[in-house]
C-alpha cells in the first residue's frame, strides 16, 4: 500500500488511550479499521436481508456497497477525535501529535460526536472524499455517524463550532486524509469513487437502523480485551489483524455464527400436540401473509395462546422473512417463566442451528441468573463522561436480550425504544425484522398504551411482525392498535374468540368456533377485612385444597398474609410479591411454580400440597402457568379480575378436593349487592369507575361462563353510558369517577406524548425534532417531568439492601464482605443485584435520593444507580420511615 508523506500525522493522532504511556494508544485510523471491519460482519452474518435490503434500497447502491459505505460511516465516527481539543485531553500525548507540527490551539472542547457530523457532511458533500453525496444525504448520513454516544448532534451546536473547536487548516486536510485512508484500506488499496444517487431519504428505518448498527460495532470495537491497542503503521497488516480481532470479538459476545432456522413444519410436529380452534386459526392466518403483519389474538386464559404466537414466530423465521423473536412480559416473573417455556419447551426440540445457547433473558435483575460483563476501559477521559460505562451497560442482562436473536423480557425494555433517552435508536434496532410477541396486553392503562402506539409504529417501518395476546379487548382499543401499525381502521370486530390480522393492504377479523369448552366459574363475595379473610380461609380448606388470594398491594398483601398465617395452624402458606431482594423472590418464585405449576407429563403431582394458600400481588395474574382449587381477589377492573381466574382450575386434576371439585371465584369486596357505591379499600391503584363498572357487571351475578361471557363484560364495563337502572347515589359515583378517569387519561396522555420519539417520517425530520439532551433512562434522580418512564404513577429507584454484622457490611443475600471505598467484584456484584428490590413509595423514593451511590460504584455498568439501605437485625430507619426486612414478608414500610 502507497504510503501518504503525511502518515506520520496521521498515526499520532489517538482515539483511545491507557495509563501505560505514550506508547500506550490506539489510533483513531486503526480504531475506524476495528469499528468497519465489525459493521461488515454483522451486516453479512447477522442482519438479514431484510435490513440489508432496507439499507441499500436507500442509498440506492447494491448490497456489497452499502456495507462498504456502512462501514465507512461507522467506521469515521470518531473523527471529531481529529480536532485540538480533544487531541489536548492527553497531555503526554498531545506531545506527540504537536511533535508531527500539528497545532493545538486553546479552544474549549466540543462533544467529538458534534464535530464528526459537522465535518463528515461537509467531507461528503464537496467531493474531497471518493464517497459523495447531496446536501440532504450528507446531512443526515454525517448526523447519524456522529449519535454513537446515543444523541444526534444538534444543528445549532454544528453551525456554531469555530476555529478554536475545528482547528487550522492543517486539520481539515488531516480529516481529509482519514476519510480516504479508511476508504482505501476497506477497498484493499483501490480508491473507486461512489456517489450516492438518491436524491432525499425517505425511509424511516434508515434512522435506527445505521445508528444502532454504529453504536454497537463502536462498543464491540472498543473493547480492549477484543482489539488492544495497537499504533502499528502497516496499514494492510493492521487490516488483517484487526479483522481477524472483529471476527473473534463477534463469536465471543455471541453474535457469531448467525441463527440458521429449520424448516417449516406442522404445528403438531413443532409442540407435539395438534392446535385447537384458536391455535389453527391463527396458524392460518399467518401462512397466508407475504409481507411483515399485526396479529391481535384474543381467547380465554388457558387456551394455548402462548403456542400460538410462537408458531407465528417459527412461520416467519422458516421463510426467512423475520431474523429473530422478542417476547414482551408485563413483569419479571412472567419473563422468568416464559424463558423456561421458550427454551426448554420450544426451541429444545425444534431445529434452529445457534439459537438455543442465544436466548437471553431481559430484565433488571436478568444478571442474577447469567452474568456476562465486558471490558471496556475508560479511555476517553471526556469532560461528560461519554460512553464508556453506558456502552458496558448495553452488553448487560437487562439490555442484550433486545439485540440477542431470541430474547425474553419485561414490556418496559421494549417500550424504552421509543422514549427520549440515549440509545434509544439501538433498542429499535435490536428489534428490526424480528417477531415481537406482547402478552397480556389488556393490562396496559393509557400512558402505557400511548407508548405501545408510538413503538407499533416504529415496529412496523422496521418490518417487525407483532403478536398481541390478550383474553379480551375492549373493541375500541383494538381499533387503535390496528391503526398505530397499520394505518387502517377496523370497521366491525368479528365475534369473541377472535384472530384479527392487519397489514398495511388489508384486515381480516375471524371469529374462533368455541365448541363445547365452556366452563362455569361460580361467585361469591365475602368482606375485605384482613382478619375475615383469615377466617374463611381456614374454615374451608380444614380438609384440604389449595388457595391463592390475589391483593392489590403489597402492604395490603403483607397484612392479609399475616392474619391468614396465624390462622392456618399447620399449613403451608407462602407470601409472593415483588418488593422484596431478587435472590429471595426468584426462590419464592420457583417454589410457587413447583407446587402449583403444570404437572408433569406423567401426571405426577407429588410437590403440590394437600393443602396451602399463597397470599400475593398481581404478580401470579399474567402469563405465569399456575393451577389452584379455589381464588379470592380484591375488586379489580373486570378483564383483570377475568386474568385472575385463568389460574384456577387450569389444569386437569381429577383428584381435587370434594370442596374445590367445582370452581369457584371469592370477590374481596366491602360492598352490598343492592347496596351504595362500595368504597373499595385499595382503590387507588385502580381507577375507581372501572371499579364501580367492574362490581356492577358482577354483583348480581352466580357464575361467570368461559370463554362465552367474557367479550360481554369487558364491552359493557369499558362502555361509557350510565345504566338506567341505577339509583341517583350510583349515577353521580359513576358521573364524578368517570370524569376523573378521563381527566387522568388526558393527563396521562399528553406525559406520554411529550417524551416519546417522533413518529417515523423523513429522516432528516426525525433528526431534527429529537433535540433533548436526556439522561440515562437507568438515572432515578432524573426529574420525573423529564425522566423517560415505561409506566405512569409514582417514579422508583433500585435499593441494595446491607446487613451489618460484627462491624461489616454484607449483602442481604450473601457473604462478601463490602468495602464501600473499592469497585465491587464481579461475585459481589452479583450478591449486591441479588440483595436488591425496587422501591417506588413516594415519601421514601425522595428520601433515597438523598442517599448517594457509593462512588466506587460509579462504574459499574450494574450497580452505577442503586441506593444503600442498611439492616442492622433486620431493621433500618430512613427519614421518617421505619423498614424491616425478613424472607418471610420482605420489606415492609411504616411510615412513623
Amino acid at each position: 500500500m502507497e504510503t501518504h508523506p503525511l502518515d506520520g500525522q496521521l498515526h499520532a493522532l489517538w482515539a483511545k488511550a491507557g495509563s501505560g504511556g505514550i506508547r500506550d494508544y490506539h489510533p483513531i485510523l486503526n480504531h475506524s479499521v476495528d469499528v468497519a471491519n465489525v459493521i461488515r460482519l454483522l451486516s453479512l452474518h447477522c442482519l438479514g436481508e431484510t435490513i440489508r435490503f432496507s439499507i441499500s434500497s436507500q442509498l440506492s447502491v447494491d448490497s456489497g456497497t452499502s456495507t462498504l459505505i456502512t462501514a465507512v460511516l461507522g467506521g469515521l465516527h470518531d473523527m471529531g477525535k481529529a480536532a485540538p481539543a480533544f487531541q489536548r485531553l492527553r497531555p503526554d500525548l498531545a506531545e506527540r501529535v504537536e511533535a508531527t507540527g500539528l497545532h493545538l490551539g486553546f479552544g474549549d472542547y466540543k462533544r467529538h460526536g458534534t464535530i464528526t457530523a459537522s465535518e463528515l457532511s461537509k467531507l461528503l458533500l464537496i467531493g474531497a472524499s471518493p464517497l459523495r453525496a447531496n446536501a440532504h444525504v450528507a446531512r443526515v448520513l454525517a448526523c447519524i455517524s456522529g449519535a454513537h454516544h446515543g444523541v444526534f448532534p444538534l444543528p445549532y451546536d454544528m453551525q456554531h463550532l469555530g476555529s478554536d473547536s475545528l482547528g487550522d487548516k492543517s486539520w481539515d486536510g488531516l480529516r481529509t486524509r482519514l476519510v480516504a485512508a479508511l476508504w482505501r484500506i476497506l477497498n484493499e488499496g483501490e480508491e473507486p469513487e461512489v456517489t450516492l444517487g438518491q436524491t432525499e431519504l425517505t425511509d424511516p428505518a434508515l434512522v435506527p437502523l445505521l445508528a444502532g448498527l454504529i453504536s454497537i460495532s463502536d462498543w464491540i470495537g472498543s473493547n480492549t480485551d477484543f482489539f488492544p491497542f495497537d499504533s502499528a503503521t502497516d496499514q494492510q497488516t493492521y487490516q488483517r489483524e484487526s479483522f481477524r480481532r472483529a471476527e473473534s470479538a463477534l463469536r465471543s459476545t455471541g453474535w457469531l455464527p448467525g441463527p440458521l432456522y429449520a424448516s417449516a413444519k406442522p404445528f403438531v410436529d413443532v409442540f407435539g400436540f395438534p392446535p385447537n380452534a384458536m391455535q389453527y386459526e391463527a396458524a392460518r392466518l399467518a401462512g397466508q401473509q407475504d409481507s411483515p403483519f399485526l396479529m391481535v389474538i384474543e381467547a380465554a386464559m388457558g387456551q394455548g395462546k402462548t403456542e400460538a404466537a410462537l408458531f407465528v414466530a417459527d412461520t416467519m423465521l422458516c421463510s426467512g422473512r423475520s431474523r429473530g423473536l422478542y417476547v414482551a412480559l408485563p413483569t419479571q416473573a412472567t419473563s422468568n417463566a416464559m424463558y423456561e417455556r421458550v427454551k426448554f419447551d420450544y426451541l429444545r426440540s425444534r431445529g434452529h442451528s445457534g439459537i438455543e445457547d442465544k436466548v437471553q433473558l431481559v430484565h433488571g435483575n436478568a444478571l442474577i441468573a447469567d452474568l456476562i460483563r465486558l471490558a471496556c476501559v475508560d479511555c476517553d477521559k471526556e469532560p461528560d463522561g461519554e460512553g464508556t460505562v453506558s456502552a458496558a451497560s448495553w452488553f448487560s442482562a437487562r439490555k442484550r436480550s433486545l439485540l440477542a436473536p431470541f430474547g425474553i423480557g419485561t414490556i418496559d425494555q421494549a417500550l424504552l425504544a421509543v422514549l427520549q433517552t440515549r440509545h434509544w435508536f439501538v433498542r429499535l434496532f435490536g428489534l428490526a425484522n424480528k417477531v415481537v410477541v406482547f402478552d397480556e396486553v389488556h393490562a396496559y392503562d393509557t400512558y402505557m398504551s400511548t407508548l405501545l402506539d408510538r413503538l407499533l409504529q416504529w415496529l412496523s417501518a422496521l418490518d417487525c411482525t407483532v403478536v398481541l395476546l390478550s383474553a379480551t379487548l375492549p373493541q375500541r382499543r383494538l381499533s387503535q392498535l390496528i391503526s398505530a401499525y397499520s394505518g387502517r381502521q377496523l370497521t366491525e370486530a368479528a365475534d369473541y374468540p377472535r384472530v384479527t390480522v392487519t397489514n398495511r393492504e388489508t384486515t381480516v377479523c375471524a371469529s374462533v368456533p368455541v365448541g363445547e369448552n365452556q366452563k362455569a366459574i361460580a361467585l361469591d363475595f365475602h368482606g375485605d377485612q384482613a382478619g375475615d379473610i383469615a377466617h374463611v380461609v381456614a374454615e374451608r380448606i380444614s380438609n384440604g385444597g389449595c388457595a391463592a388470594v390475589i391483593c392489590n398491594t403489597v402492604a395490603r398483601a403483607q397484612e392479609v398474609y399475616r392474619s391468614i398465617s396465624n390462622a392456618v395452624g399447620d399449613c403451608k402458606c407462602i407470601l409472593f410479591h415483588a418488593r422484596t431482594p431478587f435472590l429471595w423472590r426468584m426462590k419464592t418464585e420457583e417454589e410457587v411454580l413447583r407446587l402449583f405449576g403444570k404437572p408433569k407429563e406423567n401426571g405426577d403431582s407429588r410437590d403440590r400440597p394437600e393443602k396451602a394458600v399463597v397470599v400475593a400481588t398481581q404478580v401470579i395474574e399474567q402469563s405465569l402457568d399456575l393451577d389452584f382449587d379455589w381464588m379470592l381477589t380484591e375488586m379489580a377492573p373486570i378483564d383483570l379480575v377475568l386474568q385472575r381466574l385463568g389460574r384456577m382450575h387450569r389444569h386437569n386434576r381429577p383428584l381435587r378436593p370434594a370442596a374445590f371439585r367445582s370452581p369457584v371465584l371469592t370477590v374481596l369486596s366491602d360492598g352490598e349487592i343492592e347496596g351504595p357505591p362500595p368504597v373499595f379499600q385499595t382503590s387507588g391503584i385502580y381507577e375507581r369507575y372501572l371499579l364501580l363498572r367492574s362490581w356492577l357487571a358482577i354483583r348480581e351475578s352466580s357464575s361467570i361462563q368461559i370463554p362465552s361471557d367474557i367479550d360481554r363484560l369487558v364491552q359493557w364495563v369499558y362502555d361509557e353510558s350510565v345504566p338506567d337502572d341505577l339509583t341517583p347515589e350510583w349515577k353521580d359515583a359513576l358521573k364524578s369517577s368517570r370524569d376523573k378517569l378521563n381527566w387522568r387519561r388526558d393527563e396521562d396522555f399528553k406525559k406520554a406524548s411529550q417524551l416519546v420519539v417522533p413518529k417515523p417520517g423523513y429522516p432528516e425530520d426525525i433528526l431534527a425534532q429529537f433535540n433533548k439532551q436526556l439522561s440515562d433512562d437507568e438515572d432515578p434522580s432524573t426529574h420525573e417531568s423529564v425522566r423517560a418512564a415505561t409506566r405512569s404513577g409514582d417514579p422508583s429507584t433500585q435499593v441494595a439492601c446491607l446487613r451489618r454484622c460484627d462491624d461489616r457490611l454484607y449483602p442481604m443475600c450473601g457473604d462478601t464482605a463490602i468495602d464501600l471505598d473499592t469497585e465491587p467484584s464481579e461475585l459481589l456484584t452479583v450478591e449486591l443485584l441479588g440483595s436488591s428490590l425496587s422501591v417506588q413509595t413516594k415519601g421514601l423514593y425522595f428520601e433515597l435520593l438523598h442517599q448517594p451511590t457509593p462512588r466506587s460504584w460509579s462504574k459499574n455498568p450494574y450497580l452505577r444507580f442503586h441506593r444503600l439501605l442498611e439492616f442492622i437485625d433486620g431493621e433500618a430507619h430512613l427519614g421518617a420511615y421505619h423498614l424491616t426486612l425478613s424472607r418471610e414478608l420482605g420489606l415492609v414500610i411504616r411510615k412513623e
